[in-house]
């Protein structure tokens, strides 16, 4: 029977760990090519271990598309938690005080999110696009105090509910699920994804302690993509008990050697939705009715080895689908929406921008807020209304309280703190 199950052996995503920054920073930047850059850790208290997060993404220059956080706790104020250059999305989970998921998207970038339920769990589900890919990615944070079987009902059905295909989906998260021990419950969750099609992409320890180590902290991928355009990589920071991990597809990564007009560059490709749909279909009667284990063995493989030769087929040369196209040259043009404001003499006597002039009215109370919100001046030129602005470095509301400054100011002063860590051995 070994001998038969060698021939099937299943190629694993084989992992780096890295404790030293730079060397997993150099290692994704070797790779030549358009990066797209998932960053994911257990935070473990948002409001507790952002900066020393900061920290370590400033290491990495912010060369980040999505920055994924679980375990964030409940957070009652995402206003306090921006990172400058993203936009943060929060699941709002009321599990536990435990429970949380925050992702963090680069403003560049145009998406689309849902909130999601896989079992009790709320689930953060971004659409996007990369080089014109399309790329869904799912973060999720499974709470271990739930019970992981209802968890991977919750799983299946989602995934079989999702009727469309994107050319890159992630599932990215902490789900409290040891997929290196032989338990029950890992057994069925692996079994479900790879039902799918996902591959993990995470295969090594991403939880040390004293006395256990697991990997709880997932990355499953799902593309039909050439697989050697995506990077995994597990980097021993100790924000807390749990390590970062990071995935990195790049967009034309490759060789020279690939697009040369050989045999060489032609590649055999499995449809696994096909064979998935024959291997349902196949009459196994015979094999069960084989009482030699051996014979029986043998029958098997050949009727798999047929399936998967019938749905084998090989890509055409890369060298033949690559097209070059020249850039474009853009005209920036700069549209004046200015407006001149005149005394009864027709003097200039003031010029301002209407895209860039608010008025907020002051007020000790909301209730006595004006109801007008556009103010009309100079020929039905509208200027809009604000309940805060910032003037001179300084942000002023309309009951001229602090509340809102100090929050700018906490924002301002959590994106210098990564700064310190360089100025430490001079102070």
């Amino acid at each position: 029977m070994d001998n038969y199950l060698k021939e099937f052996k299943l190629d694993t995503v084989k992992n780096k760990s890295v404790e030293i920054i730079s060397e997993g920073r150099d290692m994704l930047n070797k790779v030549k090519g358009e990066h797209l850059k998932i960053y994911h850790n257990n935070i473990r208290s948002l409001s507790k271990n952002l900066d020393e997060t900061l920290i370590i993404l400033e290491e990495f220059a912010f060369d980040f598309q999505l920055i994924v956080l679980t375990e964030t706790w409940r957070l009652h104020n995402t206003d306090m938690f921006q990172i400058e250059g993203y936009n943060l999305i929060y699941n709002e989970g009321q599990i536990n005080q435990s429970d949380g998921v925050v992702i963090y998207i680069n403003k560049h970038m145009k998406y689309e999110y849902n909130i999601i339920k896989i079992d009790s769990h709320d689930v953060i589900e971004i659409n996007t696009h990369f080089k014109g890919k399309t790329v869904q990615v799912v973060a999720v944070y499974r709470s271990p105090s739930l019970c992981p079987y209802s968890f991977n009902f919750g799983l299946f059905n989602y995934l079989k509910s999702c009727k469309k295909e994107h050319d890159i989906s992630i599932i990215i998260g902490d789900i409290n699920i040891d997929i290196l021990e032989d338990i029950e419950y890992s057994q069925e969750y692996l079994n479900i994804m790879s039902e799918e099609n996902y591959i993990s992409m995470i295969n090594t320890y991403t939880r040390v302690q004293k006395n256990s180590k697991s990997c709880l902290d997932h990355i499953f991928l799902k593309t039909k993509l050439p697989q050697n355009s995506f990077l995994s990589l597990v980097l021993e920071t100790n924000v807390t008990d749990h390590y970062s991990t990071i995935l990195q597809y790049t967009c034309n990564n490759l060789s020279p050697e690939q697009f040369s007009d050989n045999s060489n560059s032609f590649k055999k490709f499995i449809n696994y939705t096909t064979l998935n749909n024959k291997l349902r279909i196949e009459n196994w009667l015979d094999v069960y009715k084989e009482e030699d284990i051996e014979k029986a063995t043998q029958m098997f493989v050949n009727k798999l080895k047929s399936n998967i030769e019938e749905c084998t087929k090989k890509g055409e040369n890369l060298a033949k689908n690559i097209k070059q196209t020249l850039p474009t040259k853009m005209k920036r043009t700069r549209i004046k929406n200015s407006i001149v404001i005149t005394d009864v003499n027709e003097m200039e006597i003031l010029t301002i921008n209407v895209l860039k002039t608010f008025y907020v009215p002051f007020t000790s109370y909301r209730s006595n807020l004006p109801e007008f919100n556009t103010l009309e001046i100079n020929q039905n030129t509208l200027i809009s209304g604000k309940e805060s602005i910032k003037y001179l470095g300084i942000v002023i509301d309309c009951h001229l309280r602090w509340d809102l400054h100090m929050q700018y100011l906490v924002k301002k002063l959590r994106s210098l703190i990564p700064k310190f860590k360089y100025f430490k051995k001079y102070m």
